[in-house]
């Protein structure tokens, strides 16, 4: 756990509309990537296994733990595009 976060709090509820939201068109982000990604541009965060992130509780907490670290030094991802988490 990175700063005491316990992915574990999630509901299923909400979950379930992550997972959703993660399995919206990949081609369209890539291609919003492709066009408009500039060095000052925010990275898109995305979790590697959506089924196993609410599956299991130990992957989920690795994702939580992984796009904190990210967050808390984000100025060293601006302008990469695309990061998969774990």
């Amino acid at each position: 756990m990175v700063l005491g976060f316990d992915a574990s709090i999630f509901t299923d509820q909400a979950l379930e509309a992550f997972s959703a939201l993660l399995c919206q068109c990949h081609s369209d982000i890539e291609q919003v990537l492709r066009e408009e990604n500039t060095l000052d541009s925010f990275p898109v965060i995305t979790i590697a296994d959506a089924d196993r992130f609410l599956a299991d509780r130990v992957y989920r907490n690795r994702c939580v733990d992984r796009i904190l670290e990210i967050l808390l030094d984000i100025e060293t991802w601006m302008g990469v595009g695309r990061l998969f988490v774990p």
